[in-house]
């Protein structure tokens, strides 16, 4: 099964807030020009709580475990004694945001061995210069359903 690396941004400081500005979060079934929105089968955390740090994981852990894969979260993403690199070698997916990049350097990729898929977990940044020349190294295609994966916007649809 694969290794997931997670690099993540920190926990706010003083916390989570204690009440949010909503209770719920409306829920889209069709989008306007009467698609269909992607549904999941199930979910393991309350719409509208906060994923994007260490603790909320990006909502992915039992998901991820369940299916017998193994999740690693971090904030550590610099230096090579970061955790990032130290678990690099044999992770197959590596997640990072864009205000928080796992810059992911020619170096990187020729350390992680069975490395197949990059992602940037909201609105990629134009810091990522080394996009390109990385991309090289990472497989075309989804090794699921056979799609580009350069184009930055593969969504697969054959793990659901």
């Amino acid at each position: 099964m694969a290794k997931v690396i997670a690099v993540l941004y920190l926990d706010p400081v003083d916390g989570y807030p204690k009440t949010y500005a909503r209770d719920d979060i409306p829920k889209i079934t069709k989008y306007p020009d009467g698609q269909t929105a992607p549904m999941p089968n199930a979910i393991d955390f309350k719409p509208g709580e906060l994923l994007g740090s260490v603790s909320g994981e990006l909502g992915l852990r039992k998901f991820l475990e369940k299916a017998g894969h193994t999740l690693v979260v971090t904030s550590s993403k610099d230096g090579k004694d970061s955790v990032l690199d130290k678990e690099l070698p044999d992770a197959e997916i590596v997640i990072s945001q864009p205000f928080w990049p796992a810059y992911m350097t020619k170096e990187r990729i020729d350390k992680a061995k069975k490395l197949k898929l990059i992602i940037t977990a909201g609105k990629a940044s134009p810091a990522e210069g080394s996009r390109e020349r990385a991309w090289a190294h990472v497989p075309s295609k989804c090794g699921i359903c056979g799609q580009s994966l350069r184009c930055g916007h593969h969504q697969c649809s054959a793990t659901s």
